[in-house]
């Protein structure tokens, strides 16, 4: 399954399946979609983001991978 996230405010990350287009997470209350695309969790553990999303017109930024591996890998911190 294709993971999709948005992160708002630069640092609260929302992941979600393949099924639901980005801008229906972004509904105001988790803040301001700040980037958004694809990831997925690499074998080390950390997780790597790429790609865009075209409904919310935000793309991924080289701190997405980081702040998806903080929130969801913490064991690696």
């Amino acid at each position: 399954m294709t993971l999709k996230y948005v992160i708002f405010n630069d640092c609260l990350p929302l992941l979600f399946g393949e099924w639901f287009k980005h801008s229906d997470t972004a509904t105001g209350r988790l803040g301001i979609p700040t980037s958004a695309g694809f990831c997925y969790r690499k074998d080390d553990g950390t997780w790597f983001a790429y790609g865009e999303s075209i409904s919310l017109g935000l793309k991924s930024t080289p701190d997405d991978s980081k702040t998806l591996t903080n929130a969801f890998s913490p064991e690696l911190q």
